[in-house]
């Protein structure tokens, strides 16, 4: 079985990887490596005179249209903005270094 060498990209919030990552992911799945982009939070704090809910029903269908032009997979987080570190404790995630 030949494996794709996989190219993972982080970003806070959703548009983080389309804006600093986007050409090199497109050049990278040109190149047909597989690419993931983990992104920790919807940015629901970027529009804050509309309910959090909506801001991440667009916010994320924008990401997933972006990542299906770029050719990439992207998983959400769900981390909520501002309130990181708090997030990743009652999520359970642990260190591991």
């Amino acid at each position: 079985m030949n494996k794709k060498e996989t190219i993972l990209v982080l970003g806070a919030h959703s548009d983080d990887f389309v804006i600093g990552a986007g050409g090199t992911i497109f050049n990278y799945v040109n190149q047909g490596k597989k690419v993931i982009s983990v992104v920790f939070s919807y940015g629901e704090k970027s529009h804050p005179w509309l309910k959090e809910k909506i801001v991440q029903k667009f916010r994320s269908e924008e990401t997933f249209e972006a990542s299906k032009i770029l050719g990439c997979k992207t998983i959400f987080f769900d981390l909520q903005e501002i309130k990181f570190y708090e997030e990743y404790q009652s999520k359970g995630v642990k260190k591991n270094y």
